[in-house]
């Protein structure tokens, strides 16, 4: 039988929320957002693409903190725009999930009823002239935290197999059937770095020149890790890295996340933007689709940030915590949210979005529904369901 969740907008909330829409702090009250969990992806903030863009940070909680499940918790931002400018809306986000809006600095929202496991929170700050900037993200965990394994870390006794032999490998090298047996192999940190700066004392030595003497551009590492469970379902990725200069990280040969690399298509010949070793990348929520149980395939591509480059190294941390993933369980509608001038529904994971004059029925598709769905404002009441 199919799993129902409803939503209902009566003609009162309609007028109520096109009144309130010009009371920006309505926008605190996102009711009865049950999970969003399954749905993050990974995600480094970048850098503003230009000089104007403004500045935001979350105030509230502080990053780590833990809550009870079920609980209803309160995210603070703030903001600043530059000189001549203004904050136009404070957005925050689950992973890639919109949680909500604010339109005061500081800005604030609730969230009801957040169900047990581990979140990675950001704010998203855009000014009068369309710049924006991504706070620094925040971890919080509602009730018990869930069980971690360390597939693999800095200081583990995992072999790496690398290639620095500034040749072009293509693609095949990050698949799980690459032959990389004649490639040496080492513990990390792997890399090279005269001045001792990196943040993790590098175990393999290497040079950023090949046997030749010549520049390498790209570094190739891959290592296998053990998935010990008989399901991935539910498994959240944790990755943390020592990067020199930026790096493109593939697990089981599917692209997870990228390091100081840019958004464009990388080849064995791309620069990365540059970063120094001597911090530590993320954490960052990777995607687990790829992962499976027992033998994994983690693999990395390491980039110069020139040619004339003076250090280059690899480092990498993955942690995946178990939960129950919570939106297999049933579906989930949230209460509408007023967004860009429109009353919309914004809902996570699959489903059919049906919609009725009364809750008895009849139910009927909603034609080319997309999430999220701007929904129609007319006279009457209307209530939308999601079918999965």
């Amino acid at each position: 039988m199919p799993r129902l969740s409803f939503a209902f907008v009566s003609k009162f909330q309609r007028t109520l929320l096109l009144t309130l829409a010009f009371n920006a702090r309505w926008l605190r009250m996102v009711m009865g957002l049950l999970s969003f969990s399954d749905f993050w992806l990974s995600a480094n903030p970048s850098p503003p693409s230009d000089s104007l863009a403004p500045t935001v940070a979350i105030t509230n909680p502080a990053d780590a903190a833990v809550f009870a499940a079920g609980v209803t918790a309160t995210i603070t931002a703030t903001a600043s725009a530059s000189t001549g400018r203004s904050i136009t809306k404070v957005e925050f986000f689950a992973g890639p999930l919109k949680l909500g809006e604010d339109t005061v600095v500081p800005a604030i929202l609730l969230i009801r009823n957040i169900p047990a496991g581990h979140y990675i929170i950001t704010a998203k700050a855009t000014d009068n002239q369309g710049s924006s900037a991504t706070s620094a993200p925040i971890n919080i965990t509602v009730g018990n935290p869930p069980d971690v394994l360390s597939l693999f870390t800095f200081s583990d006794d995992m072999q790496w197999r690398y290639n620095r032999d500034g040749k072009d490998l293509g693609t095949a090298w990050k698949n799980g059937d690459y032959d990389d047996s004649k490639c040496p192999a080492g513990l990390q940190p792997i890399g090279d770095n005269s001045d001792g700066s990196e943040i993790m004392p590098i175990r393999t030595p290497i040079s950023r020149n090949n046997d030749a003497g010549q520049h390498v551009t790209t570094l190739y590492v891959r290592g296998h890790f053990n998935f010990p469970l008989k399901s991935t379902a539910g498994v959240l990725l944790t990755l943390r890295n020592v990067i020199d200069d930026g790096a493109v990280f593939y697990l089981n040969g599917v692209e997870v996340s990228r390091f100081s690399m840019g958004t464009g298509a990388v080849t064995f010949a791309t620069f990365a933007m540059g970063h120094e070793a001597s911090l530590f990348g993320g954490p960052e929520i990777i995607s687990s689709a790829s992962l499976v149980p027992g033998d994994n395939v983690f693999a990395v591509e390491v980039h110069q940030a020139d040619a004339s480059s003076s250090d280059i190294v690899f480092g990498a941390e993955l942690v995946a915590s178990i939960a129950e993933p919570p939106l297999l369980s049933r579906p989930v509608l949230p209460i509408p949210i007023w967004q860009d001038g429109k009353l919309v529904l914004n809902w996570p994971g699959p489903g059919t979005l049906q919609s009725a004059e009364a809750i008895t029925g009849p139910w009927i598709d909603v034609s080319d529904a997309q999430n999220p769905f701007a929904i129609p404002l007319s006279p009457g009441a209307e209530f939308y369901r999601l079918k999965r």
